[in-house]
């Protein structure tokens, strides 16, 4: 496949994937799907599999139970089976067999759980690290275009997914824009090391070494103002924020991430508050 029929292909099937978030209470199916993508059906459970790694419909199932799972702990008033409705499932018993399979325990198991309110935070010690980026300048809602052509220029390099470590560089520009067509300027890149080549059409930089605050947010998690993060910093560290661009680290493991499963940490630089810094640096681990 050349890079624009692979472009074409992500951006296709990334359309396709925020269509589904969008109507999991809808009766999806898989002709619906396949309009969307205009595609045949044969044809695009085919590529849809090969590149995410299952059916289109099993996507939906699937993101129907997993939202299920995050229902269950942040609505405790809502009883099993009307959420097991929700899902798309006529009872609670098959409601209950498929979550299993899924997660490996029953519904009311996931009662006592709630979700996590707050990110986690860590202060980390980050070295230079190469990377390998697209620059991106213009509206917010257009910069998925740019993650898209990082992708495909990845992937017709053959480089494989376990070898693609995705961060952005500038990405308070991106979290904080205004509306959707706020003008900002990112840094769409990947790890260099472990590409092991070089990517026709990408630049070449580094990650700022030194001292970072680390928020881990999943998914559903609000992103609290800047001014709440650098306070919450002082509050749990000691540690201050300092002057330099904030990093977006993806830590989604998945081929094509859905809203509801999206996993990412946000790198803000730091200085040490003289003696009141009460954490110690952990190191930089290279992992999904």
């Amino acid at each position: 496949m050349n890079f624009h029929a692979q472009l074409r292909q992500i951006a296709r099937f990334g359309h396709l994937a925020r269509y589904i978030d969008q109507h999991l209470d809808d009766a999806l199916s898989l002709s619906e799907l396949a309009d969307i993508a205009c595609m045949t059906r044969h044809r695009l459970d085919s590529a849809f599999q090969t590149y995410a790694q299952e059916t289109p419909m099993s996507r939906v199932w699937r993101l129907r139970l997993l939202r299920a799972r995050q229902q269950i702990g942040t609505h405790p008033e809502r009883s099993l089976l009307d959420i097991a409705l929700d899902a798309g499932y006529g009872s609670a018993a098959a409601f209950s067999r498929a979550f299993r399979r899924l997660h490996g325990q029953a519904p009311s198991a996931f009662r006592d759980r709630p979700g996590q309110q707050q990110p986690d935070l860590r202060i980390e010690a980050l070295p230079s690290l190469g990377i390998q980026y697209l620059p991106y300048t213009g509206p917010r809602n257009e910069l998925q275009q740019a993650s898209d052509e990082l992708r495909a220029r990845a992937m017709h390099s053959g480089i494989p997914r376990h070898k693609r470590f995705g961060w952005a560089v500038n990405a308070a520009d991106n979290l904080y824009a205004r509306h959707e067509h706020s003008r900002i300027e990112v840094q769409a890149a990947l790890l260099d090391a472990p590409l092991e080549q070089r990517i026709a059409g990408l630049d070449h930089g580094i990650l700022p070494a030194g001292f970072y605050a680390v928020f881990s947010f999943q998914a559903g998690m609000p992103v609290p103002d800047a001014a709440a993060l650098r306070t919450r910093i002082a509050a749990a560290t000691g540690w201050h924020a300092a002057d330099g661009p904030w990093l977006r680290r993806c830590r989604n493991a998945q081929y094509l991430p859905s809203r509801l499963e999206s996993r990412f940490e946000v790198y803000i630089p730091i200085c040490a508050g003289g003696d009141d810094a009460r954490r110690s640096p952990c190191d930089f681990v290279l992992e999904k």
